[in-house]
């Protein structure tokens, strides 16, 4: 028996999901911010949603904590304490690299599961390997692991061999980049993948968003 439209949790069910993490914010002058107007929209969505803090455990580094919040392990299973990290048999200290997890972060379960991701920037986060969605790993992060990479991974690719599209690209606000990225991403035909990223690239270098010819 198929429950009614308005049971609620069916709207539980099919209901949309953003998190937003901000990266070093003052908690203090955030909430500051909102209380006195300054913040309207960070206002709103804590108002309507739930919204927390986030510490870093004592002698770690912030990297735990991402690590720890994309993966949902502690920073004893998934391997970050910080920045840097000691190889295994040895006392050599080498920077912490994406390649070096071993565990996937939970939106690859999410994807597989069926729901339709879109992963923007989370820091000292592995990537999702086998995904289905939209994926910007090291962009605007600070401290970045590597290169910045994209699911579809053509479009970093492509962008990095065009210097006036990339910076078009990063002018555009988060809103018109997803659009492009989500507009490749949907593609299933390779050629069609192909064909929409030289018309995104086309469409970059003259600065344009997408729809605008």
């Amino acid at each position: 028996m198929q429950a009614p439209e308005s049971d609620p949790a069916n709207a539980v069910h099919g209901a949309k999901v953003m998190v937003i993490g901000l990266d070093s914010v003052d908690p203090q002058l955030l909430e500051r911010g909102c209380a006195a107007g300054f913040l309207p929209n960070l206002a709103a969505l804590r108002s309507e949603g739930v919204s927390g803090r986030i510490d870093t455990p004592a002698g770690m580094a912030d990297d735990a904590v991402w690590a720890s919040f994309s993966t949902g392990r502690t920073p004893a299973q998934h391997g970050r304490y910080h920045f840097r990290t000691v190889i295994t048999g040895s006392y050599e200290l080498l920077r912490f690299k994406t390649r070096n997890f071993d565990c996937p972060p939970f939106w690859e379960a999410l994807s597989q599961a069926g729901k339709r991701v879109a992963v923007i920037d989370v820091p000292k986060s592995p990537s999702a390997r086998q995904f289905d969605g939209i994926q910007i790993h090291d962009w605007r992060v600070h401290g970045r692991d590597g290169e910045t990479a994209t699911t579809p991974p053509e479009l970093a690719k492509e962008l990095a061999k065009n210097k006036k599209a990339k910076e078009n690209f990063d002018k555009l606000a988060p809103s018109y980049r997803r659009q492009y990225i989500g507009w490749i991403a949907v593609a299933k035909r390779a050629e069609t993948k192909k064909r929409r990223i030289e018309e995104s690239i086309a469409l970059l270098e003259k600065g344009k968003r997408l729809g605008m010819k």
